[in-house]
């Protein structure tokens, strides 16, 4: 049954056009071996009783085709025994059983069987194979209103559709694709991969290239006329025409199918031209589809709203009261095809001003309807509770031949898992003890290094004044001296040999020494002023603070902490951190990193992991614990 909606089209029953439509795929999918004789198969019918156990002439998959829908009880009775032989391989027998299942409605135990079938590497190797069961499976998942796996199985046929330049699916796949975007409310889209899909299935000879062409037509037909499109749905029924006045090729004729279809389409005709204002024309095609009126009389229900448009209502009422009376012979009255009758009647007599008659019928509608959807629950349940049963069934022979081995399984799993969390919780303990071991001495480290750069800091600050006094007292004496001593000019002049003939070595000792002695001045004045702690700070202000270029800086600071510019000024702020955090421990880290002149509090993790190989918290934590 296709997707059941409220159509703008008040009197048209799309339920009934859907299952119309859906003949079309059952027509693709069910394998039937017409030429075979029917009194053949009456007379098997006949002799073989339940009870009775069944030929092995009978037991091959075209037998079951060939009774799907003449005798179903006993096609299933063929599809048991061909499993229970092993007849076929395993992907064949789920692919039989599941078209068995889905020729006769039965959409959620056909699911079942296409999916497992699916996953069979007999069908994964085979491109063909693959995408008829994607096929497959999207119109089991259209019948079930299953939109999200019939858009991954959409999606699966269309990639390799494309991947094999297989046209056919393609436009299998890009027809169904459009349908879903069109339902999703994007009409113009939808049309247009649907008449992409069209245009590809009609360059195409597949075996059921007109099969589908009528699905696709009808379907564009039924979207057309809902959307009021009525100038495309007259193109849509030229082209159906087409396909279904042709001869056939090597598709096979079914016996009616052609006046059906004829019929439907001088309904169709009638409507969308009275729906255009060529009212002559619609004329003309309602007398058409007088003379084939009895042929498939269910069908009458297409030239309603024709009739309604032209306020025949007492033709309708015929017609309707007809078939009712026809269905209810039948005692087949509880059926959509029903519905749409009793909406008909209660619309016309309605129309008519007789509202007590059509008061009747909408009340008989009402009724109906509940009847329906109870025997459909009813019908849901007994096919999912006879996919319980199979299922059980299959479960419990599995159980049995593997109950011992689960339990064995589930018995040295159980231990493993106890040793496993056994080792895991006692290396997650040593682990934690060893981390605060490590963070305990790596603090204390911290702590020390803290301490002794302090204790050099105080050193270098009495050494550099000692320095300076020496300094001064060495250029007092040397005064005293000159004034002194005679103008010696010639023993100036070996002096100056011995200084040239000093080797290169000792100039480069007196390079370090200068360089040592601008890193003291420069770290001095970083350690007095702390300018590091503005994140604006850089290398330039560095070389500006030390009265020496980049080149030089660089050179300075790699004789004397081993550390490029960059990381110099990171260890200073790092520093400061430390500080911090052991005078103010209340100070969350995201204000130490502001404080320190590291705004980004990622980038002072980093950082502080990288120089101390702990996190700022790990650090707290462990200079504060007891």
């Amino acid at each position: 049954m296709k997707r059941q909606e409220q159509f703008h089209c008040r009197f048209l029953d799309y339920r009934l056009l859907g299952s119309c439509l859906l003949s079309c795929l059952l027509i693709c999918l069910a394998r039937t071996t017409l030429h075979a004789s029917e009194s053949n198969f009456n007379a098997l019918n006949d002799t073989i009783a339940a009870d009775v156990a069944l030929p092995d002439s009978l037991l091959t998959d075209d037998n079951v085709y060939r009774y799907t829908f003449s005798n179903f009880p006993l096609a299933c009775r063929i599809m048991d025994e061909l499993r229970i032989r092993k007849l076929l391989p395993t992907h064949r027998l789920d692919i039989t059983e599941g078209d068995l299942y889905f020729n006769n409605g039965h959409y959620r135990h056909a699911l079942k069987n296409y999916r497992r079938a699916l996953e069979s590497d007999s069908i994964r190797q085979n491109d063909d194979e693959y995408m008829d069961q994607l096929h497959r499976l999207i119109s089991t998942y259209d019948c079930l209103h299953n939109e999200v796996g019939k858009a991954e199985c959409v999606n699966l046929l269309l990639d390799k559709a494309k991947a094999t330049g297989n046209q056919p699916m393609h436009s299998i796949a890009l027809f169904n694709l459009g349908k879903m975007i069109y339902y999703q409310g994007n009409k113009s889209q939808g049309y247009e991969y649907m008449h992409q899909a069209v245009d590809l299935m009609l360059h195409t000879d597949y075996e059921y290239k007109y099969d589908n062409l009528r699905y696709n037509y009808n379907t564009l037909l039924v979207m057309q006329q809902k959307d009021k499109l009525y100038e495309e749905a007259l193109s849509t029924l030229d082209a159906l025409q087409s396909v279904v006045t042709r001869k056939q090729g090597g598709e096979p004729q079914m016996q009616g199918l052609e006046q059906k279809e004829l019929k439907a389409l001088y309904a169709h005709r009638a409507v969308v031209l009275q729906r255009l204002g060529r009212h002559k024309e619609a004329e003309e095609f309602y007398k058409k589809f007088l003379t084939v009126s009895h042929v498939h009389s269910r069908d009458n229900y297409l030239i309603m709203p024709y009739l309604f448009d032209r306020r025949m209502y007492d033709e309708i009422i015929r017609m309707n009261a007809t078939r009712e009376q026809f269905l209810i012979s039948q005692r087949d009255s509880v059926n959509y095809h029903m519905v749409t009758i009793k909406r008909t009647l209660g619309e016309a007599y309605a129309s008519k001003g007789d509202y007590r008659r059509s008061t009747h019928y909408y009340k008989q509608l009402s009724i109906l309807c509940d009847s329906i959807k109870k025997r459909e629950e009813r019908n849901t349940a007994l096919e999912l509770a006879a996919i319980y049963d199979t299922t059980e069934k299959e479960a419990l022979l599995q159980q049995q031949a593997n109950e011992l081995r689960e339990r064995n399984i589930l018995l040295i799993s159980a231990i493993c898992i106890m040793l496993l969390l056994c080792a895991g919780l006692a290396l997650i303990v040593r682990y934690t003890l060893n981390i605060r071991r490590k963070n305990r001495a790596m603090a204390r480290s911290i702590n020390e290094e803290m301490n002794s750069k302090k204790r050099l800091s105080e050193s270098r600050d009495t050494i550099n004044a000692l320095q300076q006094k020496i300094e001064q007292m060495k250029t007092a004496a040397e005064c005293r001296q000159e004034d002194s001593m005679p103008d010696l000019q010639d023993h100036g002049t070996e002096d100056d040999e011995e200084k040239d003939n000093e080797p290169k070595r000792e100039y480069n000792t007196l390079e370090q020494i200068e360089n040592r002695r601008i890193f003291d001045l420069m770290e001095g004045i970083l350690s007095k002023q702390s300018p590091y702690l503005d994140p604006k700070f850089s290398r330039h202000d560095l070389c500006m603070l030390s009265g020496t270029n980049r080149t030089r800086l660089n050179v300075i600071l790699m004789q004397c902490t081993g550390v490029s510019s960059t990381a110099y000024i990171n260890n200073l702020r790092l520093e400061h951190a430390v500080e911090l955090i052991r005078e103010h421990p209340e100070y969350i880290i995201s204000h130490i990193a502001e404080e320190c002149g590291l705004p980004n509090a990622s980038t002072f993790h980093r950082l502080f992991r990288e120089r101390y190989d702990m996190t700022p918290n790990e650090y707290r934590n462990a200079i504060f614990e007891k």
